[in-house]
């Protein structure tokens, strides 16, 4: 039998060391979701049996915003990044906040915050994250990397817009669900990437809140196609977390609850 060389033992234990180091962002995102949900689960003793089998089964939405100077100027490439879940039973969100990177490499839980959103605020996150899902599962390759993450860790525009929308794509709505379909109002979610003039739109119907967001279409616009379907600006999608208060002050708002983290990496 013929020895090994230490130069090939050398190089197998480096390659070795080479793959084991490699992690895809699906890789990262799924690591950051699983410090989350054992953060939030460690420090929320009220919720029930049901309530935590929920969080362990159940992805979470992500609420993502720069991190700012106070000039106004972002100051690293790191971002705030609420990993949420929307428990039943339970009339605040659970969002559990760190700061990484966009490819949550770096993300560890630093404090639990428990939310209420107002009616519009929850529409407009359950809007998002649905045209997030359509764009992300049907437009994968349609669109380039960067794009793609602009959809993914940036906040839409929201307009109001009067494209010709498909409103029986599959050929099996009734004559009533049409007209119900008629009477909803359109919106378009418009994502502006960076150093690129085209912008991702996602248009659909809801009820004038926001509220049951569905998706009729969407791609890559120019800027003067979409400006000429549409109605008005709407809003820009902020989900910044909102200032912290002392504990006297979010008990008697009933608005925020905040369980800072002890640091220890996990």
């Amino acid at each position: 039998m013929r020895p090994f060389s230490g130069a090939a033992v050398l190089s197998a234990l480096l390659a070795a060391v080479l793959l084991a180091g490699c992690c895809t962002e699906a890789q990262y995102e799924e690591r950051a979701v699983a410090r989350a949900r054992e953060f939030l689960l460690e420090n929320s003793p009220e919720l029930s049996v049901e309530q935590r089998a929920f969080v362990r089964y159940n992805l979470p939405v992500l609420l993502v915003e720069g991190i700012f100077g106070g000039s106004g100027v972002a100051v690293s490439d790191m971002s705030q990044i609420c990993i949420t879940w929307v428990i039943p039973g339970e009339k605040d969100a659970y969002l559990v906040f760190g700061a990484s990177d966009g490819r949550l490499q770096s993300w560890y839980p630093n404090r639990l915050i428990r939310k209420t959103f107002l009616k519009e605020e929850n529409s407009i996150i359950a809007a998002v994250n649905t045209a997030r899902k359509y764009v992300m599962n049907g437009q994968y390759y349609q669109i380039s990397r960067h794009e793609y993450n602009c959809v993914r860790f940036e906040n839409p525009q929201v307009i109001r817009s009067h494209f010709e929308l498909p409103l029986d794509p599959e050929g099996t709505a009734t004559a009533e669900e049409l007209e119900a379909r008629k009477e909803l109002t359109q919106f378009s979610l418009v994502w502006a990437p960076s150093k690129q003039a085209n912008k991702v739109v996602v248009s659909g119907l809801a009820k004038s809140d926001l509220s049951g967001f569905t998706v009729y279409g969407g791609g890559l616009m120019s800027p003067e196609y979409l400006q000429k379907h549409t109605l008005n600006v709407d809003r820009v999608i902020v989900p910044v977390v909102r200032e912290e208060k002392s504990s006297s002050e979010a008990d008697s708002s009933g608005k925020e609850e905040m369980v800072e983290s002890s640091g220890k990496e996990k």
